[in-house]
């Protein structure tokens, strides 16, 4: 092994060279980068909290549990909550401690110490809702606490557990494969078994437990094992006659907890075989490496043959796994490793993998182990830094596609520190998911995903615990034989709001096809409903409803629509329902306060015509409160009906009803009982005679002249005296018509006059 670096001389490479042939006889393990990251993220207590527990009546205490977290030098974390959403936090210790100390209450953190809630809800008890103080709580385990647990007594804890409790020590080649021990021929001169591991009782095995080291003692020792290193069993030579089969190590593992714990370290003796010139014979490993950022080390490959160090057939070869760091080289020949961090490589370890090709042309991929650590005056690393995108990408209905995260850091590619989260944005489809740890994006659209371009974001927890939002594009394209889609298929709703007045709420609209929520094709778009209060705004592009009450709507329910143009041009509404509730401090309204009027009114006899009210506060058109109710006053025509909610007028004069203008009042009652006359001004004007006399309809192109001529009906007006007839001589001349026949014609010209007259006055 060489190594080069820019802070030290001589002094360090001695160093280095003295601890590397000291630990020289210590054989790699095998250990999978899951296993190493499993064993960092458990560096930490995780602590859960049951807020199902929490006292029905006193549902502020949902948003009020907290830690309360000291160390031994007198730092403190205070206002650690733990969120109702997750009900999880996870406690890491303050300082230079090994140990976590800390207390879960219900309160609120005043800067100065935490303000304790009592227990009961009239403080009957006198006890705080705290636990009493857990001290040196050791990572690497879960403490559940519920409500029960905040008795501010040690006898209402729960008992913590142990790291013997947690774990199960193993001494195999491959820790995840029972049985999977190591072997030594008889006659061998030595056998180092693989380091010892530990399994959670759910979980991967770990190199190290989390709440520090542990110590490892003999109560056994066949052919002269010894312990050698942390974690490793040395035996040897095996005799040439040893019995063959399964021998066993006794063991106990104290651990940095106190715990203790028995364990059996297995190993086979096989029969001595005459070896053969393979090269998978040779035991092939890399050291475990620690360096810092902008340390140049090259790391040689150890190969045993028979417990010695061979040099490999020169035909093997090496080649790099996908997984090896841009900042590692490889030798193809030798299989030496050239590492060169720098200072914007992500200080922690890597575990990635190495091919070696053997004589016979087959394969095997080889663990390398790396820890990273900080360099001095070496930058801090905001992830925050690095350059995030996503190529936009397009995909079929029914097909699937993945989009890789782009993370570039001064513009070059580079891994982003791996503590950064992905997760979904909030305006991303259900058919779109995220993987947390890479960022991967996987877009799965059905056939009745619209075919359009479809932009959303994806959310990232840096590692200060920012969130940023990285935009996405995809485009879906139909499918063959997919189904053509009407945007009327879609189900559109808006749930029911309420909003106080001088405060202000969004309705998203809700979109279902076929009982599941899926977006809109995108040219479908929105408009304000005819009915619609000028307080309220609608998105045209997202049918968003957001409402913006001041103190002078009244509170009560509104009821109005959303218009909604399809991709067909067809319109069609969709119902809102809204609550508004009176603000605090807010004016007591008098619905006397509001102007009330009619627009003034002509309609034809014969005809009808609605007039609404115009309800005005402070010079604005606004609805009334919906308890004002309205009827006919007494000088109102029968020919006149009132809607007794909304007040509207409408008018249907017959053709007896009078010619001339009419003024009359509705009676409106307000909140409080009083009453009040609006004005209501309406003209009737003739009915056209074309269409009214006669009352049969007339044949096309027939011209018909009414028996009498009328004047047009006027207040206490007569019909109008027949022409007089000329004497009888000269009307006989003129028309051949019997004086008898003459005399009957006045008789009922006189008597369609008065009957005219009589319905008339009438009226």
């Amino acid at each position: 092994m060489t190594r080069t670096t820019l802070k030290r001389g001589g002094a360090a490479l001695l160093a280095f060279s003295l601890a590397f042939v000291g630990l020289s006889f210590v054989f790699s393990q095998p250990i999978s980068a899951h296993a190493e990251e499993t064993a960092k993220q458990k560096a930490s207590l995780e602590v859960t909290f049951d807020f199902d527990s929490l006292p029905s009546n006193r549902p502020t205490f949902k948003d009020m549990v907290r830690v309360y977290q000291w160390s031994v030098d007198k730092k403190t974390k205070k206002d650690q909550a733990i969120s109702k959403d997750t009900k999880t936090i996870s406690l890491t210790p303050l300082g230079d401690d090994k140990t976590i100390n800390f207390y879960v209450y219900v309160g609120k953190d005043q800067g100065y110490g935490p303000e304790i809630s009592d227990r009961d809800l009239y403080s009957f008890s006198g006890k705080k809702a705290k636990t009493a103080e857990l001290s040196n709580v050791h990572v690497g385990r879960s403490l559940e606490l519920s409500f029960a647990n905040l008795m501010d007594s040690k006898d209402s804890l729960p008992e913590i557990p142990t790291d013997a409790s947690l774990y199960e020590p193993l001494f195999l080649e491959e820790p995840n494969t029972p049985d999977s021990f190591s072997s030594i021929e008889q006659g061998a001169s030595e056998l180092v078994l693989p380091r010892v591991m530990f399994k959670p009782k759910n979980g991967v095995p770990l190199i190290k437990v989390p709440s520090g080291d542990f110590s490892l003692s003999l109560k056994t020792t066949p052919f002269g094992a010894e312990v050698i290193n942390p974690g490793y069993l040395r035996l040897g030579p095996i005799d040439i006659d040893a019995q063959l089969g399964k021998h066993n190590i006794n063991v106990e593992i104290t651990y940095a907890d106190g715990s203790k714990e028995s364990a059996t370290a297995s190993f086979i003796v096989t029969e001595k075989l005459t070896p053969e010139l393979e090269s998978q014979l040779w035991d092939i490993s890399y050291p475990d490496l620690t360096l810092e950022q902008r340390e140049h080390i090259d790391l040689s490959v150890k190969a045993t043959l028979f417990g010695k160090e061979r040099a490999l057939p020169r035909a093997v070869t090496f080649a790099p796994s996908e997984d090896v760091p841009s900042w590692v080289k490889i030798n193809k020949n030798t299989g030496t490793l050239t590492i060169t961090p720098d200072e914007y490589t992500e200080p922690r370890n890597y575990t990635f993998q190495i091919l070696i090709t053997h004589l016979d042309g087959s394969t095997g991929l080889y663990p390398v182990n790396i820890t990273i650590t900080k360099a001095d005056n070496a930058p801090e690393l905001k992830s925050q830094l690095w350059k995030l995108s996503y190529a936009d990408t397009t995909v079929q209905q029914l097909k699937s596609a993945s989009v890789d995260l782009t993370a570039t850091l001064f513009g070059k590619e580079r891994a982003l520190p791996r503590a950064v989260t992905f997760a979904k944005g909030a305006d991303m489809p259900s058919w779109i998911t995220v993987d947390p740890k890479t960022g991967e994006v996987t877009a799965n659209p059905d056939e009745y995903v619209a075919a359009q371009d479809y932009e959303f974001t994806v959310a990232v927890t840096h590692l200060d615990g920012e969130v940023t939002t990285v935009p996405v594009k995809i485009t879906i394209t139909k499918a063959d034989n997919a189904p053509e889609l009407k945007s009327q298929l879609w189900k559109l709703s808006y749930a029911d709001t309420t909003v106080q007045q001088l405060k202000s709420a969004s309705v998203d609209l809700t979109a279902t096809l076929f009982g599941k929520e899926r977006a809109l094709p995108r040219a479908v778009t929105f408009a304000k409903g005819a009915d619609m209060p000028s307080w309220i705004t609608v998105d045209p592009k997202t049918g968003e409803v957001t409402a913006n009450p001041d103190e002078y709507v009244a509170a009560q329910d509104y009821e109005f629509t959303v218009a909604v143009t399809h991709l067909d041009g067809e319109v069609t509404t969709v119902p809102v329902k809204i609550t508004i509730t009176k603000a605090d401090n807010a004016p007591e309204l008098k619905s006397q306060l509001w102007k009330l009027s009619y627009a003034d009114t002509t309609v034809q006899q014969l005809k009808s015509a609605s007039v609404d009210l115009t309800a005005t506060l402070f010079g604005k058109e606004r609805a009334l409160p919906r308890a004002v109710t309205f009827a006919k006053g007494a000088d109102m025509p029968s020919w006149v009906m009132v809607d007794e909610k909304t007040g509207t007028i409408t008018v249907k004069p017959s053709e007896y009803v009078e010619l001339k203008d009419y003024v009359f009042h509705v009676v409106v009652t307000h909140l409080d009982g009083k009453t009040e006359k609006v004005a209501v001004k309406i003209k009737v004007i003739e009915a056209d005679p074309e269409t009214t006399y006669p009352l049969t309809p007339l044949k096309p192109g027939k011209h018909t002249i009414p028996a009498l001529e009328l004047t047009p009906a006027q207040p206490n007006a007569k019909p109008q005296t027949p022409k007089p007839v000329e004497t009888p001589s000269t009307g006989l001349a003129k028309t051949g018509i019997s004086l008898t026949g003459l005399a009957g014609l006045a008789l009922i010209s006189t008597l369609t006059g008065a009957t005219i007259a009589r319905r008339r006055h009438a009226n």
